[in-house]
């Protein structure tokens, strides 16, 4: 019986834990999200080399092509997309530290 109380204790000791597979994920996750800003800050840089003061102040819509426009566009919707999954996935952590709490009684 002791036995079977033991391995019941480790089994939920490992359910709780941070497994490999999980870590790697999420260092997939992070390289795929800096690869999309290295793509689009490599974009962007094409806005740098033909911008033209004459076509207005720099950043702004006119001074940009339609094509410059849209790779600012989705930067900005890049921006935005991570601080919401930043938010939500630290809400998450926190939850489960709070669950997942050595200290709770």
């Amino acid at each position: 019986m002791q036995l079977i109380d033991e391995l019941s204790k480790y089994k939920k000791m490992h359910e709780r834990g941070i497994r490999l597979v999980n870590i790697i994920y999420v260092i997939a996750i992070v390289a795929a999200d800096l690869f999309v800003y290295m793509i689009l800050g490599i974009l962007m840089m094409g806005y740098d080399d033909n911008y033209d003061a004459s076509q207005g102040n720099y950043g702004s819509f006119s001074s940009m092509s339609n094509n410059d426009a849209l790779i600012y566009i989705g930067f900005q919707v890049w921006n935005i997309m991570n601080l919401i999954l930043i938010v939500f996935y630290g809400y998450r952590f926190f939850k489960w530290l709070k669950v997942n709490s050595v200290l709770r009684d």
